[in-house]
């Protein structure tokens, strides 16, 4: 849904290709599970916390809030 060549944020901040960054911190498939763990909690921080600024991740709160509620300001679409 945000993959795009260039960083974006109209979601949450990440970087250009955010998929293949995440993809980079589970590159090696021989971890051992202590170093898995921190490469998922690296790859899941391209998402949650890119910009460095959180100092924990809120796992209650949605990156999407506003979303839902502005869309209810769109008139539907035709029905026929």
């Amino acid at each position: 849904m945000i993959d795009y060549p260039y960083p974006t944020n109209f979601l949450m901040p990440v970087p250009a290709n955010p998929i293949a960054v995440m993809c980079q911190q589970l590159y090696n498939s021989s971890m051992t599970d202590k170093v898995l763990l921190k490469s998922l909690f690296k790859a899941v921080n391209v998402y949650f916390n890119y910009t460095g600024s959180a100092n924990c991740l809120d796992i209650d709160s949605s990156a999407t809030q506003n979303l839902e509620t502005s869309a209810g300001h769109i008139n539907p679409a035709p029905r026929w």
